[in-house]
C-alpha cells in the first residue's frame, strides 16, 4: 500500500488504465492528489474494494431498495492474520468493511470513532482487535469488528431494516440470507460468480468503452479519508 500512490500516479500519467488494490493510498492527501491528475488525464481507474464485486453484496444492494430505510450496520470481520508490518489491521481489513458502508448508504460518514480492544504481538507480527462506529448523516450507525486475532475466520455483514435483515458472509455456505423478525433465516439465491472475475470484466467493460471512469476512485478517496478519521480517533 505504501507505493500504491506512486505507482498509480505513473500509470496515468503514461495514460493506462489502472486497477489499483485496496487500501488506495495511506494518505488523504496522496488519494486526492490522483483524483487531480486522474481527472485531467481524463484517466480509467479502478479500486479493488472486492467486496463490492460480489454477487451477494450486489444483490444485497438491490434487495435493500425496497425495504425501507436503513436501521443499522452490523459488521465483523477477521481471521489469525495476516500479521503486516507496512500496514495496520484498521488498514488492511478495515478498508473493505468501511467501502461496504459507504457504498450501501451511498455517502460518508459524518462521525467516526474507533478504538483498539485487544494489541497483541505475536511471533508472525502485530494483532489487534478493533472496534469502529461510523455514524452517518440520517442517523444510522455501523458497528464494525475488525481483528486479525480471531482463531478462526469471520465474515458477517449484515443491514437492518424495521422488518428484516440481511445478511452478507462470503464464507458461509449461503453468502446472503435474510433474518424475519421471527427468528427464521432464509437463504437467497444469487449469482455463481467469482469476485474477482467481476473485478475484471467490470474493468474490461471501462477501458473498452476508453471513457473518464472514476467513480471507483472517488470512493477510494472517501475510504481513505474515513480511515484516517479512525486511525486519528485511535
Amino acid at each position: 500500500p505504501i507505493v500504491h500512490a506512486e505507482m498509480t500516479r505513473a500509470a496515468i500519467a503514461a495514460s493506462n488504465p489502472v486497477l489499483v488494490e485496496k487500501p488506495l493510498t495511506l494518505d488523504v492527501d496522496e488519494a486526492k492528489a490522483l483524483l487531480d491528475a486522474a481527472e485531467q488525464q481524463r484517466a480509467i481507474v479502478h479500486v479493488d474494494h472486492i467486496h463490492l464485486y460480489h454477487p451477494a453484496f450486489r444483490a444485497m444492494k438491490n434487495l435493500g431498495k425496497a425495504l425501507g430505510p436503513v436501521q443499522a450496520i452490523h459488521s465483523v470481520a477477521g481471521d489469525w492474520g495476516p500479521f503486516r508490518h507496512d500496514t495496520s489491521v484498521l488498514w488492511d481489513r478495515g478498508s473493505h468493511d468501511i467501502a461496504m458502508c459507504i457504498e450501501f448508504l451511498g455517502q460518508e460518514p459524518s462521525k467516526v470513532s474507533a478504538r483498539v480492544d485487544e494489541n497483541q504481538f505475536t511471533e508472525n507480527g502485530p494483532g489487534e482487535n478493533i472496534s469502529v462506529t461510523l455514524t452517518f448523516p440520517r442517523g444510522v450507525k455501523a458497528n464494525l469488528e475488525i481483528s486479525n486475532l480471531f482463531k478462526e475466520k469471520k465474515r458477517s455483514f449484515a443491514v437492518q431494516y424495521e422488518e428484516q435483515t440481511l445478511i452478507y458472509d462470503d464464507i458461509a455456505k449461503v453468502a446472503l440470507s435474510r433474518r424475519l423478525k421471527t427468528g427464521a433465516v432464509e437463504a437467497i439465491d444469487i449469482l455463481t460468480l467469482l469476485p474477482l472475475d467481476q473485478v475484471l470484466m467490470d474493468f474490461a467493460t471501462a477501458i473498452r468503452r476508453g471513457k473518464l471512469d472514476l467513480d471507483g476512485l472517488r470512493l477510494g478517496i472517501k475510504v481513505v479519508n474515513t480511515l484516517d478519521l479512525c486511525e486519528k480517533s485511535v
